[in-house]
């Protein structure tokens, strides 16, 4: 299923964008609900009006109308217009009573409200967090070339061997003069590409960014999606864009499966909703534990996920 993770106020929800390019009726869209599994339902109007303004929905929602499960009268329900976080709500007022109407045809997303920080994963975060952030590697991961890279990338201006530091950084070779050819070429056809990049205008919406790297990556007949999802971190990361690879997305799948029942992890992130959901997770662990930084909430995902992976760890 196409979900993804999102933070609506004091609530967490997870998002079923279902059937992403067709329309439904209302009373199509009730009958279907009742054929996707327990504890799915079309959100009220008030949810959609507080999903719709989270920026993380920014590529992944069509700026378009979706139905609600409000209903105001026998042949009418509310829809909400999703215009990039924008104010929707100027639709609706200009003619109710023909928004309304059950036999439009609207988009659909389905929720179900989920605890992302149950008390035990709290309790384990707690035990844990000071010595998974102190086993990790500032050797291996320079703290003063991820700063750097960080302002650089940001501010769109790289200069001398910058992507090569960055990405050698990314890939743990941060101190070596050898690695792999792969990955040598992969940086010269990056490098080859960032101006591309600039003039393409992708660069400054991050969803947009990351569609236009892994584009790309077509182009190097390669799959790049961990260092297309970096680029867009490094460009980004003042908009809280997470890195995401398999060590930290596994120990969130970890948390996850310790607070919710019947959670279906991915092995392994694979698009733009992973990188949403991580970041949701990630800023949902920062509003329990407000003197974390993102970089060290992202230091103790990334040991977590390796002891994870050295001894086949799936709850507490």
């Amino acid at each position: 299923m196409n979900t993804v993770i999102i933070s609506a106020g004091d609530k967490d929800f997870e998002l079923l964008i279902y059937n992403k390019n067709h329309k439904y009726t209302w009373n199509e869209a009730i009958k279907l609900n009742s054929k996707i599994g327990p504890k799915w339902r079309l959100p009220y109007d008030f949810e959609l009006e507080k999903i719709f303004k989270s920026p993380a929905l920014i590529g992944i929602l069509k700026n378009d109308s979706y139905w609600s499960k409000t209903e105001t009268a026998d042949k009418r329900a509310r829809s909400q217009a999703y215009l990039n976080g924008g104010d929707f709500r100027k639709i609706w007022y200009s003619n109710p009573s023909v928004i309304e109407d059950k036999s439009n045809f609207n988009y659909l997303v389905f929720v179900r409200e989920i605890k992302i920080i149950s008390s035990n994963v709290y309790k384990f975060i707690e035990k844990h967090l000071d010595t998974y952030v102190g086993s990790y590697n500032t050797y291996k991961y320079p703290k003063s070339t991820y700063k750097n890279a960080k302002s650089k990338f940001s501010n769109l201006k790289l200069e001398n061997e910058l992507i090569k530091d960055a990405l050698k950084w990314k890939w743990g070779y941060a101190n070596h003069s050898q690695f792999p050819s792969a990955q040598v070429k992969l940086i010269k056809k990056i490098d080859s590409s960032w101006k591309k990049f600039i003039k393409s205008n992708s660069c400054k919406i991050p969803f947009e960014s990351f569609m236009w790297w892994e584009s790309e990556s077509k182009k190097y007949k390669s799959s790049m999606y961990i260092t297309s999802a970096f680029i867009t971190h490094l460009v980004h990361y003042k908009k809280n864009i997470p890195i995401i690879d398999q060590h930290n997305f596994r120990a969130y799948n970890y948390l996850l499966n310790n607070c919710r029942q019947n959670h279906k992890a991915k092995k392994c992130p694979s698009n733009w909703n992973d990188i949403i959901s991580l970041q949701q997770y990630v800023l949902k662990i920062q509003s329990a534990f407000p003197n974390l930084s993102l970089e060290e909430i992202d230091k103790f995902l990334m040991e977590l996920g390796k002891e994870l992976k050295n001894n086949n760890l799936y709850c507490f």
